[in-house]
């Protein structure tokens, strides 16, 4: 059996364990509204205790999780319908694995994050085109521009002041 890998966050880098365990959550219902089989196979590779960690988070706040990444895979694939290689730009992409469940083969996708969090990102994440982040993420949503190429950028902002 490999070995665990522990994990050295700092307090606001380790709030991106709620969604990465709410979506492995909802992967193990027999009928998931989002199959992040990535998800559950992280949590299983990490050194945590999740059990203790979210045993007094309410189980709805986990199923919501699940539910806005099952909204934002299902916009990404709207603007993927129409701008197949775009450019997206995760921003505060904590272990969220949207590229690995929607990559059609053309997009072009970053994740941006917190260098700890990043650190951890690419020993458990498969590479997309992660690029290391010293800024934090300020505001939620999806926002659609045009490159100067004339290829379509989408940044997709994901944990901030929720959490902080």
């Amino acid at each position: 059996m490999p070995e665990k890998i522990s994990i050295q966050l700092g307090d606001v880098q380790r709030t991106l364990l709620i969604p990465l365990f709410g979506r492995a959550k909802e992967f193990e219902k027999e009928h998931p509204l989002i199959k992040d089989k990535y998800a559950h196979e992280i949590v299983g590779k990490l050194d945590y205790d999740f059990k203790a960690g979210f045993e007094k988070m309410p189980m709805q706040f986990l199923i919501n999780t699940a539910i806005r990444a099952y909204h934002l895979d299902t916009a990404l694939l709207k603007v993927m319908a129409e701008h197949p290689d775009a450019t997206i730009i995760s921003i505060g992409s904590g272990l969220d694995t949207t590229f690995q469940r929607i990559d059609n083969g053309k997009i072009f996708w970053y994740d941006l994050d917190l260098p700890d969090s990043m650190e951890l990102r690419r020993k458990l994440i498969p590479k997309a085109l992660g690029i290391n982040s010293s800024q934090n993420p300020c505001s939620t949503g999806v926002g659609l521009r045009t490159s100067r190429r004339g290829a379509q950028r989408c940044f997709l902002y994901r944990a901030a002041f929720s959490f902080i």
